[in-house]
């Protein structure tokens, strides 16, 4: 049945999105907290959980658990913050189009549009592993050049 198949399709997306984000969220905080190191949590989101673009509702619960990370990530932090840790740090990373194999892009679209390589999004995520421990970098948004979203 075809509303058996979207069903699935948005618990899907809400489970791996947003619930594993909250798992795995807290179970890192309690290894994180169990160690005497500086640590980092880094929640991968989208540039579509700042901004909703008009054309892409047919991605309507995507978006939403993009946006759902991303005030996630900021009650860990105030949280983290009023219970007196200072040593774990928690930023979203929020990609552009990335080329990746999770979304069949087409011949035509690749050749319109320029996305992200998986290797940018790393070399981001290492970055805000440079910074000081002092510095808490809780968004980082990326975007190929020439993007238009």
């Amino acid at each position: 049945d075809e509303s058996d198949v979207v069903t699935k399709a948005v618990n899907d997306t809400i489970d791996i999105n947003f619930k594993g984000t909250v798992h795995c969220t807290r179970e890192a905080v309690k290894l994180m907290n169990k160690s005497d190191d500086h640590c980092l949590i880094v929640n991968i989101c989208s540039i579509t959980g700042h901004s909703i673009p008009f054309e892409a509702h047919t991605m309507n619960v995507y978006q939403a658990t993009k946006h759902a990370i991303r005030a996630f990530s900021e009650i860990i932090r105030q949280e983290l913050i009023v219970n007196g840790n200072d040593k774990i740090r928690v930023s979203n990373v929020s990609p552009g189009m990335v080329l990746t194999n999770l979304v069949p892009f087409q011949d035509d679209f690749l050749k319109r549009n320029k996305l992200l390589n998986p290797s940018d999004i790393a070399d981001a995520i290492a970055y805000l592993l440079s910074t000081p421990v002092n510095v808490n970098v809780t968004e980082l948004m990326i975007k190929p050049v020439g993007e238009r979203f």
